[in-house]
């Protein structure tokens, strides 16, 4: 039993070495949803609200996906649209409902995200989206 806990903190202290424990990255101001958006080839946006059943629902299926997409170019991050910082962000990005998906490509804020559509309760799947 020892060598099992042992091995499981091994393997959690390699993936805080690596930067991958956390998947999702919780976006807390104006500036650093931009440089996100600028500074990655593709950024997975939830929007949501604290206090949203469906996101609270949605978010162990949202940080799944993620974890699939570690290393591989991909962040996933969310935003509390709630938040009056971000009351603007939302508006621009059509934000009327929570949870709200925005995938933003080529590192390019002038293009428009592609819209998430997909059915929340099975998941996320990128690969359809960024067919879309």
């Amino acid at each position: 039993m020892h060598l099992r806990a042992a091995s499981v903190a091994l393997a959690l202290l390699a993936l805080l070495a690596n930067g991958s424990a956390l998947a999702v990255e919780e976006i807390k101001s104006k500036g650093a949803f931009l440089d996100a958006v600028e500074s990655n080839a593709i950024l997975v946006v939830k929007f949501y609200a604290p206090w949203c059943g469906s996101c609270k629902a949605f978010a162990p299926k949202f940080e799944a996906a993620a974890a699939q997409f570690v290393g591989q170019g991909v962040r996933f991050a969310t935003v509390d649209a709630t938040k009056a910082e971000f009351g603007p962000v939302a508006t621009q990005y059509n934000v009327q409902g929570y949870p709200t998906l925005r995938v933003f490509r080529d590192k390019d804020m002038a293009k428009k995200p592609v819209n998430y559509d997909g059915a929340l309760e099975a998941g996320f799947d990128l690969e359809t989206c960024m067919e879309m």
